[in-house]
């Protein structure tokens, strides 16, 4: 259910028609649990806030979906709608068993996590995640390709769960610093074959590879985790220049 107001739109509840949030009704503010549900398509136009009035989720499942790409000059802002925001006062943005969700140029700031992914394989380019209370991206059996995002002042960039070996990530031309616990964090992959996280091209905070790799748990850290991250080459400054979004469309999709 979506009531207009005098410049802003609340939401609640289950959007089960193909919807678009543009510039002229936002922010959007979400007042309770909303759902992206029956298959349908949400997409989020350059420039548009989403404000979370309260500890509440905001997913794609069902077989919903979310394509939220903003521009680099007209970001698109997931946020808290407190007076005096703060880490922890939302939940987070999940995207559960969506066949095709993306993010592009957009900011996640004061949630618990920023972005939930449980068999979900979106696209996440330039987008950036801030002042949240543990992960930027949780992934539970996903591969998202996550390309010149910037992760900072947060628990860890990466929380990556599988339950064998289906979850690979591929991580280029990234920031990640300013955490608390890990750049990546795996878990799960309790058995055989060994899965390898593309994480090459990426700024850690340091440039030295035995501090990169206390950033990162993975088999080398305990033997019983069928998970590498694969950090080799990493930069040694934070990316200069980054493929366009056009150009890493193009890269995986037909």
């Amino acid at each position: 259910m979506i009531l207009p107001a005098s410049a802003q739109t609340y939401v609640s509840g289950e959007i089960s028609t193909n919807t678009t949030w543009d510039l002229t009704g936002s922010p959007y503010i979400l007042e309770e649990l909303t759902e992206v549900v029956n298959g349908s398509v949400l997409t989020i136009d350059p420039g548009v806030t989403v404000a979370f009035d309260g500890f509440y989720l905001f997913r794609a499942t069902d077989g919903g979906s979310i394509f939220a790409e903003g521009t680099q000059d007209q970001r698109i802002l997931f946020t808290s709608n407190a007076d005096t925001p703060a880490k922890d006062d939302y939940i987070w943005i999940g995207v559960y068993s969506s066949p095709a969700s993306s993010f592009a140029y957009c900011d996640f700031e004061y949630g618990r996590k920023g972005l939930d992914l449980d068999n979900s394989h979106p696209l996440i380019d330039h987008c950036e995640f801030r002042s949240i209370y543990t992960d930027g991206i949780t992934c539970e059996d996903s591969s998202p390709t996550v390309t010149a995002c910037d992760f900072h002042d947060l628990g860890s960039a990466f929380y990556i769960y599988a339950h064998h070996d289906v979850a690979s990530p591929v991580v280029h031309g990234c920031n990640m610093y300013d955490f608390s616990n890990y750049g990546m964090y795996l878990t799960g992959f309790a058995d055989p074959p060994l899965v390898t996280i593309d994480a090459e091209g990426n700024w850690w905070g340091t440039a030295v590879e035995g501090e990169i790799e206390q950033e990162i748990r993975h088999d080398v850290d305990d033997a019983s985790i069928y998970g590498h991250v694969d950090f080799d080459p990493w930069l040694t400054d934070t990316p200069v220049e980054a493929a366009s979004w056009g150009a890493i469309k193009a890269m995986y999709l037909e």
